[in-house]
């Protein structure tokens, strides 16, 4: 009995180290998206409005593939559905130099909208499995800790992304220049990125196939593919848990998607657009930070209390925001622009 215990525990734990892997991918994925927004403005000679497609594509897919990945899943099982899931986004990924060598910015959004599909239904897998591999006393403590990676992802993300995408090429001469070698050299900046994130992830393929048969074999079934929403919308704590996210995931992608732009503005820090993205590491840092921190604290704390005191600062917060003026930077404010 206590050699088969150790085996299940052996499996669990090795089932959740896979897991908590795919969250670091897909947070690091998600996060190259902000210093692609202003990458293809310039490429492309777009306006905010018109970048910001950049991100709408990718998230559209949530809405519009969260359902019917829903039914893959409960069809599929988990270990599958997170193979299928990975291998969209590759495809996703190696669509884009298609993109990038016709130079049609459509085909770019089409691009990541694939990728966005592939990280939804990742999702719809992925986070239930962190929840149910364990005790459930200590779901919570689970699912917040694979957060806490995936929020290492979003943190080394922008950063190492600034550095490819916003630099060279259009953003020689600080962006002002769009010739033709310029936005090619630009363009092939893309690819490599693109490139790098399918290589990633086919080896995460390999790895989660390996473990498949742990995903299968440690976590109940998902819910029965004929299951309706409806049963979902019956729940007030569904209905508020899905508010509280909508709201959630609306300030998060917002804030991290319009950051680079705004920092690098004359009447802000005025620093270089791929320093302006190295910078904005520094927000998603803070979500690691929160995220490890919730982690442990429940362990001590009802989630109910956790989770109220958190959206209540984060209101405070952002109520006195309004109070502070950043409408100039001292002229001798200095910030180091890095070599």
């Amino acid at each position: 009995m206590n050699s088969n215990s150790a085996h299940t525990g052996s499996n669990l734990r090795a089932a959740f180290v896979a897991v908590t892997t795919l969250f670091f991918a897909w947070g690091f994925i998600t996060a190259m998206i902000d210093p692609l927004i202003p990458s293809v403005k310039a490429i492309f000679n777009l306006t905010y409005t018109q970048s910001m497609l950049t991100q709408f594509a990718f998230f559209m897919s949530y809405g519009i593939v969260s359902l019917p990945g829903a039914a893959l899943v409960a069809r599929a099982g988990y270990g599958r559905s997170i193979l299928i899931a990975l291998v969209a986004m590759i495809v996703g990924c190696l669509f884009m130099p298609f993109a990038t060598y016709v130079q049609r910015y459509e085909l770019v959004l089409v691009a990541l909208f694939i990728i966005g599909s592939g990280i939804t239904v990742l999702q719809l897998a992925a986070n239930p499995l962190a929840a149910v591999l364990g005790s459930p006393e200590r779901s919570h403590f689970r699912l917040t800790f694979s957060q806490a990676f995936n929020s290492l992802g979003t943190v080394i993300a922008p950063y190492l992304g600034s550095m490819l995408l916003l630099r060279g090429g259009v953003f020689a001469t600080n962006g002002v220049a769009a010739d033709a070698a310029g936005r090619a050299a630009s363009l092939h900046n893309i690819d490599t990125g693109f490139l790098a994130i399918a290589a990633m992830l086919a080896l995460l393929v390999v790895f989660i196939w390996r473990f498949s048969g742990r995903l299968s074999s440690s976590a109940p079934p998902p819910a029965p593919a004929h299951d309706s929403v409806l049963h979902a919308l019956q729940s007030r704590w569904a209905l508020l848990g899905a508010a509280a996210i909508f709201l959630y995931v609306g300030a998060e992608v917002s804030i991290g998607s319009t950051m680079i732009n705004f920092l690098h503005q004359p009447d802000m820090l005025d620093v270089t657009l791929d320093r302006a993205g190295q910078l904005s590491a520094v927000y998603w840092l803070g979500a690691m930070l929160g995220r490890f921190a919730g982690s442990a604290l429940l362990t001590r704390v009802r989630a109910t209390f956790l989770l109220s005191t958190a959206a209540a600062i984060a209101a405070v917060l952002c109520s006195g925001c309004r109070f502070v003026q950043l409408d100039h930077v001292p002229h001798d404010f200095h910030v180091d622009t890095g070599a």
